[in-house]
């Protein structure tokens, strides 16, 4: 679904393999794994990058290693932020989502893929970051390699976002022609600032 959304905003129909070479296009996922990395790196200016604290503390290749939650890339850098099942990873995520909006172009787009119930309101806290402490408030649950999970995001999240000045649209669908299973995405797009002049 992520690769699909991709293509459709950069209105390319076929599969990535065939998809136009545009190297002006900067792209930044987060832990981006399967088949389409190699082919997006082959396609554009693609940072894939991975949480390594050591890596980053030690100022290695800004291209593969990044903390969401301090975002070490310049304002305006990118024409996109792809995200699929990071967030709940990420302890402070409301300082993240703000890293995502800054380093964004203007016009540019966040997808955004989280585990995420559109029916529930509010999000299901399971850590509770406090300070350098994380209260667990339900028992720990764990995704791939041992990765905590702290949240389970509901409607809330929307508002979230577009309190951070994104225009933000949810997507639920199945795609069979393209073998995508339903799954949700989160499309996010850093809108124009509008000087409206005096607010007296």
């Amino acid at each position: 679904m992520l690769i699909y959304v991709l293509g459709k905003l950069l209105s390319e129909n076929g599969p990535l393999c065939s998809w136009k070479d545009s190297k002006r296009l900067r792209i930044l996922e987060g832990t981006g794994v399967r088949a389409h990395p190699p082919y997006l790196a082959e396609k554009f200016d693609y940072f894939n990058t991975v949480y390594d604290p050591k890596a980053i503390k030690a100022g290695k290749d800004p291209r593969r290693f990044a903390d969401f939650e301090e975002l070490h890339y310049p304002n305006n850098f990118f024409d996109f932020v792809l995200a699929s099942d990071i967030f709940e990873h990420i302890r402070l995520d409301d300082k993240a989502f703000g890293h995502v909006f800054r380093v964004l172009k203007e016009g540019g787009n966040f997808l955004l893929q989280v585990p995420y119930v559109h029916e529930r309101p509010d999000t299901l806290v399971r850590v509770k970051p406090e300070g350098d402490k994380d209260i667990f408030i339900l028992p720990p649950e764990y995704h791939a390699s041992n990765t905590l999970v702290y949240r389970v995001y509901g409607r809330d999240l929307l508002h979230k976002l577009r309190s951070l000045g994104f225009t933000v649209g949810y997507l639920d669908a199945q795609i069979p022609v393209h073998a995508i299973s339903r799954q949700s995405i989160i499309i996010c797009v850093k809108a124009p600032y509008v000087d409206l002049g005096p607010t007296t």
